[in-house]
C-alpha cells in the first residue's frame, strides 16, 4: 500500500514547482503556499546546464517541451577576465553539448522557467498571497500559521522560500507509518 501524505511547500519559485510536479507525480496531495500575489516577471536570464536540463526532462513532458520552446542554446560558452575583457576559454555548446551530455545547455529568463512549471501545476494546488509567520507540530501534523492568521494543516512541510526562510523540514508521525 502506498502512502499519500498531504505535503505543503511553501515558496512557488522554481525549486518549489519543482518540487509540487515531482511530488504530485508519486500520488501525494500538494499545496503550495506562495507570498506573492501573483507569478509576476522577476529576475533575469539563468543557464540550465544539461545535467539541469535533463533533470527538468524527468519531472513532466510538458515541463521538457516548454523549457526547451522557450529557452536559447548557446553556441558556445564563452569566459572572459574580468578587467580586459580577454577571452579565457570557449567551450562548444549547442548540438556539441546535447550530443556529449544527452540534452542541450539553455539560456532562459527565470519567469519562462516558472511560467513552464506553473502550467503544469494545477492552479488550485497553488495558493498566493500567503507568507508563514509560524509552524508548529502536533499530533495531528504540522501546523502552519501565515501573516494573514489563516492556518493549515499537513503531514509535511517543505521550506522552499529562499535564503530568508523560517520553516524547515518537519514530518508528522503520520508520515513514519
Amino acid at each position: 500500500m502506498k502512502l499519500s501524505l498531504n505535503i505543503a511547500i511553501v515558496g512557488a519559485g522554481i525549486g518549489g514547482l519543482t518540487a509540487a510536479i515531482a511530488l504530485r507525480a508519486q500520488g501525494h496531495q500538494v499545496t503550495v503556499y506562495e507570498q506573492a500575489a501573483q507569478f509576476m516577471r522577476v529576475g533575469a536570464d539563468i543557464n540550465l546546464t544539461p545535467n539541469a536540463v535533463r533533470a527538468l526532462d524527468g519531472l513532466d513532458d510538458a515541463v521538457a517541451q516548454g523549457i526547451r520552446a522557450s529557452g536559447a542554446r548557446p553556441t558556445f560558452r564563452i569566459s572572459r577576465d574580468w578587467d580586459t575583457g580577454l577571452e579565457t576559454s570557449r567551450l562548444p555548446m549547442g548540438d556539441t553539448a546535447e550530443q556529449r551530455y544527452g540534452a542541450p545547455q539553455l539560456t532562459i529568463h527565470r519567469a519562462d522557467v516558472l511560467a513552464v512549471m506553473a502550467a503544469v501545476v494545477p492552479a488550485e494546488a497553488v495558493v498566493f498571497s500567503k507568507r508563514l509567520r509560524s509552524l508548529s507540530q502536533s499530533e495531528a501534523g504540522v501546523e502552519l500559521v501565515f501573516e494573514d492568521g489563516q492556518q493549515a494543516l499537513h503531514d509535511v512541510v517543505l521550506g522552499a522560500d529562499g535564503i530568508h526562510s523560517n520553516c524547515l523540514l518537519y514530518t508528522s508521525d503520520a508520515a513514519d507509518e
